[in-house]
């Protein structure tokens, strides 16, 4: 290993020259002569106004050299280092030299690291002025003549050997810090700590993920409202006509209890998994030719918030002379891409079981940093997507799947998939030519679930942002109207006011309707236990005509907004 010495010599504050060098004899270099703004702010930076002496530019901002050929070394050492150093390089015995990372032989020169690969200079130099230029930088922020009689060796010194490489680049990608997390992570899930670590925010692999977050802000997308996207699945023989069919429970994802071991999902977890088209959708049921299918064609009901893993990205990279320079940073990109490869290869039945629980833990944090789902490409029809979106079954499709003791934690549940997506057709079908079908027969007329009805008088909804509530707000506008003769109430923009007044603190939101005989009451309040700090908003509602038949000439006619705080419980617990 070689030893580098960058030598600071302080009097009163200021740094000195090397001994021996007269004041008259210090050279100094204006900001004009670089091109590299992170240069141009550190020499602006001094606060000294001057001439240059290698461009010939006067009254202005200079820099002493050794000052600035300190602050050029040490943005060099961050991105390059000597091929001696092993990491960036690894040496050839049979050929007698060093090789890259792709192979080629290794090595470059300060001088052309600096003038052709960063491009530090201004048009005032041309290569031969630049390079005499940097010989006074390097020179005069060396070692000096006694340093280097004590043994310091300055690496730097000949700025026209090729000796050096961008650190790291025999390892690219494999270098970076968040590839050393997910393979960490991985190993972690499969192996050592599967559950009880998760939920700790200082925990090894909360923390592990929590440096994969940048890649996944990166990686956003918005799923525009009404995407056209398709599900499938086998049948054993045709529906017929006459049979009342509930499409949305044909369609659907499956019951909790049914819930198979999937990609982004452990069994007992029923996520929603779509295509982008068609062909992709027979091939990821692996429906074989003569196969019977029935597919349906759904669309977005408002804008959805995915992680797509098939985004390119490009990962902002600063000067190696700013502080913030991160080498990280240079393979970050190498990483993602192999990242989102991955995620989205073919994993065969014999392993799935392992190698799904990477994959599913991982789904459950994007979850967490409030992402609607995932898009991946396919692994069987390059150039197509799938997605996975983190709505679920609707248990009041098939109730007899779900036990009685289910419905006591209807506060725990995903949303429903009828809430995010709505049925626009369905087609049943027989697969010939692997990915071709035979039209059986078709259904426009598909009977959409309402997201609003009254069961035994009541009725509520959970939403962790606006746009899921959207649906169920409209029907109960409609009912209302139709019911209770309301025209002047906007219930949008009542529930948009609450929800910015009152933020959820990440539980969500709850809209609970209760109707009696002659009245119907809203109640619109953060999905929190009775006992945390609450606020709730309240819209009663009176049907004038049966209120007289029960109350005569008396009748209260009420209709009014109220607010009711609770936030004074805390003081009488």
């Amino acid at each position: 290993m070689l030893k580098t010495v960058l030598t600071l010599r302080f009097f009163c504050g200021k740094i000195l020259k090397n001994r021996g060098v007269r004041a008259e004899d210090i050279m100094n270099c204006c900001y004009k002569c670089f091109d590299e703004i992170e240069i141009q702010e550190f020499i602006k930076s001094i606060g000294e106004i001057g001439d240059c002496d290698f461009c010939g530019n006067e009254n202005i901002d200079i820099c002493e050299e050794e000052e600035l050929g300190m602050f050029i070394r040490r943005g060099f050492s961050r991105a390059y280092e000597h091929v001696e150093e092993f990491s960036g390089a690894m040496w050839d015995s049979e050929e007698g030299k060093y090789i890259g990372g792709t192979g080629e032989e290794a090595g470059e020169s300060v001088f052309d690291i600096l003038y052709w690969t960063e491009m530090i200079f201004s048009e005032l130099h041309d290569s031969d002025s630049a390079a005499k230029l940097l010989e006074h930088l390097i020179r005069e922020s060396g070692p000096d003549e006694w340093e280097k009689a004590d043994g310091a060796d300055d690496p730097l010194e000949d700025i026209y050997s090729p000796s050096f490489v961008t650190i790291n680049d025999l390892y690219k990608s494999e270098s970076t810090e968040e590839f050393y997390a997910w393979k960490k992570f991985k190993h972690t899930c499969k192996y050592y700590n599967r559950y009880f670590d998760l939920g700790n925010e200082h925990s090894s692999r909360m923390n592990l993920l929590n440096s994969l977050r940048g890649i996944f802000e990166l990686k956003s997308e918005t799923l525009d409202k009404n995407q056209k996207l398709f599900r499938a699945r086998e049948i054993k023989q045709t529906f017929t006509e006459s049979e009342n069919i509930h499409w949305y429970k044909e369609l659907g994802p499956a019951p909790a209890k049914y819930a198979a071991n999937n990609r982004m999902s452990p069994s007992g977890i029923s996520y929603t998994y779509l295509a982008d088209n068609v062909q992709t959708t027979i091939q990821e049921i692996r429906a074989k030719n003569e196969d019977k299918i029935i597919l349906g064609e759904f669309r977005t009901k408002h804008e959805l918030r995915v992680l797509d893993l098939s985004k390119e990205v490009m990962v902002p990279k600063l000067s190696i002379f700013d502080e913030e320079y991160s080498h990280n940073d240079n393979w970050l990109e190498e990483f993602i891409l192999h990242f989102a490869e991955e995620i989205s290869r073919p994993i065969s039945n014999v392993e799935k079981d392992i190698e799904y629980i990477a994959t599913q833990v991982l789904a459950e944090f994007i979850r967490k940093l409030k992402f609607d789902g995932i898009k991946f490409e396919s692994s069987l029809t390059k150039g197509t997507f799938n997605y996975v979106l983190f709505c679920g079954p609707n248990p009041n499709f098939s109730r007899e799947h779900y036990s009685f003791d289910y419905f006591d934690y209807t506060d725990l549940e995903l949303p429903y998939f009828n809430e995010w997506l709505l049925l626009e057709n369905v087609t049943e079908n027989e697969v010939y030519q692997g990915t071709s079908l035979k039209l059986l027969n078709e259904y426009k007329e598909i009977e959409h679930s309402k997201e609003f009805s009254l069961e035994a008088g009541s009725s509520s909804k959970k939403f962790a942002k606006y746009t899921e509530a959207i649906g169920y707000i409209k029907e109960l506008e409609e009912y209302l109207k139709s019911t209770y003769n309301v025209e002047n109430i906007n219930l949008e923009r009542e529930i948009e006011e609450f929800i910015q007044n009152y933020p959820s603190k990440e539980t969500g939101y709850i809209i609970l309707v209760q109707e009696g005989f002659h009245f119907i009451n809203l109640t619109i309040k953060r999905n929190l236990p009775f006992w945390e700090n609450q606020q709730s908003k309240k819209l009663d509602f009176i049907d004038k005509e049966k209120e007289r038949s029960f109350f005569g000439d008396n009748s209260p006619s009420i209709i009014e907004w109220g607010k009711f705080p609770f936030d004074d419980w805390d003081d009488k617990l």
